[in-house]
């Protein structure tokens, strides 16, 4: 996004928008399959906080994808969810890793 912000053309904001959009599409496909198995046999508190990761993984790629030019309220939504996300990865990361054990 930091490139989106600093290009003046429309078009070109646009262009590099689609391309960031391309990009979180594939990025979300992979949150999907990454957490599906996690739902399915993780242990409770893990399986949710995958269901809620991968939740707000879609919320911040259907913020992304209204966005017509990076700029305006629209902008605030999607950083708003995108922060949601990045908090939720966070969290299911933790949890995930204190299952296991590890640090």
């Amino acid at each position: 996004m930091a490139q989106v912000d600093q290009e003046l053309d429309d078009g070109t904001r646009r262009s590099l928008l689609d391309g960031i959009r391309t990009d979180a599409r594939t990025a979300l496909d992979d949150v999907e399959e990454a957490t599906r198995g996690v739902e399915i046999d993780g242990p409770e508190q893990v399986s949710k906080a995958a269901s809620e990761l991968c939740f707000k993984a879609v919320l911040a790629h259907y913020a992304l994808s209204v966005l017509t030019d990076g700029r305006g309220p629209l902008r605030g939504e999607y950083e708003q969810a995108y922060r949601e996300y990045r908090r939720c990865e966070d969290r299911f990361l933790k949890l995930a890793r204190a299952t296991l054990g590890e640090k």
